[in-house]
């Protein structure tokens, strides 16, 4: 990287968007993302009305070799003339999400450069980008008038005007490609993830695999009032963004891959992308006798007249309803501290009993247990019985919205003391206690007999209760007093996920063949047996025909199948699939 020297910093931070009226959604994700991580004060306007605005008028060639591929494609090189030509600023695309504080590029010296760039990586397969750039506003004396004049008289190619941004004579890429990951994003590293392929960007399609991450700040920004639900509903009316969208608004879906195919086949047939209709409408002109091209435009009818209607408004600049931009979020509002959850763990004293170095991987993967076992939904209110150093809780941090809750209690004091640290304060939904319940095995000087505990909650309070690891050290009259709590606290019509290790005829015949990791040959009762005579709690199992009488006598209703894990060493087509055996049941009295 070039020296740094010192220079006076600007502010606020300026930031020019390379967009168009269709992508406006975009922009305000963009934007609220840009301005929840930045600690100095951010201006970010969009290039399409700026330009409008300044009477800017970017000239059009005819030459198909260099027409701009997009319509924002030239407006880039206006912006030092916005600027009056002083200071500097910052170019974006729309298409981008940010993760970090951009005054890492705002502070940035030029060191005689007229404009900064990513550098790629070698490996990527792409060529190196400008879609992110800080421009020296008062070095480069653009007219973009005479920019497209120049182009035209043939001194440059379109690739080397827009592509290698060859009107800049001097250029340094020295901004770290973490600041424009193309369809890329690593939790921790990426500072800028840019949507870059059209046909798979979230706001209009469901396929793109990061569509929860964008999703996920467009809820947060209409949690935090940046966005209105009405702009959105606003956006699709228009045809500018998937109807599934609202979809996902309504019913609190993170991820638009969880949509039903039902939903995903109305947006196929009530909406086209834009930047598809655009096409459509340069081949009806360039071949109207094409019958393919007919039959393809009937099928897509509706799409098109869509933007027919929008490309013929008068004055669609002037007269649109334009949402006022919040000045600024908070840094202290609960998304940013949320925000740090998603990299949060706890330490290795702690994670050693639940999972090691895959502590966080085993929480996700029990979350989309939750989801495809139990039908876990955003909104509800969950109980973690035995939450340990929260393991679930950082998953379930993640997928929960505004309106779920997460309650957890654990028997042992260092986790529910990080947990209560750490996790408490950046996740106001959520609230761990201790409970000192006696277990010879985790807690042998506990005040609180297992078969008395009541759990601290009032009635019916919970749509999901899960235990994962709980009745597998619990001796059978705790078994029964806890199930009995669950069914107590539970909502009618909860539903609960507990994990065992039970006992039927196959799993009988697959101990004796020594295919099963334990081999409970200790039966203290005739429906419970222990692997360790002097530590029974350790490891317990049970007979499946006594806990599906538990149930029953408790007013659950099991949801075939039960999942049964690996520990027996029984083949299963069950999936995702877990160590333990998994019983899903609804509370029906």
């Amino acid at each position: 990287m070039v020296e740094e020297k010192d220079f006076p910093v600007e502010s606020p931070i300026q930031i020019f968007v390379g967009t168009q009226e269709e992508q406006i959604l975009a922009v305000k994700v963009l934007e609220y993302s840009i301005k929840k991580y930045t600690s100095m004060p951010v201006e970010v306007t969009s290039l399409f009305s700026a330009v409008h605005n300044a009477g800017i008028h970017i000239p059009k060639p005819e030459d198909p070799k260099i027409k701009p591929r997009t319509p924002f494609s030239f407006q880039r090189f206006a912006i030092p003339a916005l600027k009056n030509y002083r200071g500097r600023a910052i170019y974006l695309d729309s298409d981008m999400q940010v993760f970090r504080d951009i005054q890492e590029l705002w502070l940035l010296p030029f060191n005689g450069a007229d404009l900064l760039s990513v550098y790629e990586p070698e490996n990527s397969g792409r060529p190196p980008q400008f879609s992110v750039m800080v421009i020296n506003c008062e070095q480069l004396k653009w007219d973009v008038v005479d920019l497209v004049r120049d182009l035209e008289r043939g001194k440059w190619t379109y690739k080397q005007f827009v592509l290698e941004m060859a009107p800049a004579n001097k250029i340094a890429p020295v901004i770290p490609t973490e600041w424009n990951d193309l369809e890329r994003y690593t939790e921790g590293k990426t500072a800028l993830t840019h949507y870059t392929d059209m046909a798979s960007q979230p706001w209009l399609t469901t396929e793109n695999p990061l569509g929860w991450l964008w999703c996920q700040e467009l809820f947060n920004a209409i949690k935090e009032g940046f966005i209105s639900e009405q702009f959105v509903r606003e956006e699709v009316a228009r045809g500018w963004i998937r109807p599934s969208l609202v979809y996902q608004l309504e019913h609190e879906i993170i991820d638009p891959r969880e949509l039903s195919p039902a939903i995903i086949t109305q947006d196929s047939l009530q909406f086209t992308p834009p930047h598809l209709c655009g096409k459509m409408m340069k081949n009806v002109k360039d071949d109207t006798k094409s019958l393919n091209l007919l039959e393809r435009m009937a099928r897509k009818g509706y799409g098109l007249a869509q933007y027919i209607w929008r490309a013929s408004r008068p004055n669609i600049l002037k007269n649109q309803d334009k949402e006022p931009l919040a000045e600024q979020v908070d840094k202290t509002s609960s998304v940013s501290r949320l925000q740090e959850l998603y990299t949060l763990e706890p330490p290795l004293n702690l994670t050693k009993g639940h999972g090691g170095k895959q502590f966080s991987d085993i929480g996700h993967r029990w979350v989309e247990t939750f989801k495809l076992f139990a039908d876990l939904k955003p909104n509800e209110s969950v109980l973690d019985v035995g939450c340990g150093p929260g393991r679930m809780a950082l998953a379930l941090a993640r997928y929960l919205n505004a309106k779920g809750r997460y309650e957890g209690f654990d028997i042992k004091p260092d986790d529910i003391a990080w947990c209560q640290q750490e996790i408490e304060p950046r996740w106001s939904q959520s609230r761990f206690q201790l409970v000192n319940i006696k277990n010879d095995h985790y807690n042998p000087t506990g005040k609180i007999s297992a078969d008395e505990f009541k759990f601290p909650y009032k009635d019916c309070t919970f749509d999901f209760v899960f235990l994962t690891s709980v009745f597998t050290h619990l001796l059978p009259k705790d078994l029964s007093n806890y199930l009995q709590e669950v069914a107590r606290v539970l909502k009618p019509g909860g539903r609960c996920l507990i994990t065992y290790f039970l006992i039927n005829e196959a799993v009988s015949e697959s101990i004796k063949a020594g295919n099963a990791r334990f081999d409970f040959l200790n039966s203290p009762q005739t429906h419970c047996y222990i692997q360790k005579p002097d530590d029974p709690e350790d490891t317990v199992g049970y007979d499946e025909e006594f806990i599906r009488n538990q149930y029953s006598q408790m007013g659950f209703k099991i949801q075939e199948p039960i999942y049964f894990g690996s520990w027996s060493g029984i083949q299963t087509a069950s999936k995702p699939r877990h160590g333990q055996d998994v019983v899903v049941a609804v509370k029906v009295k």
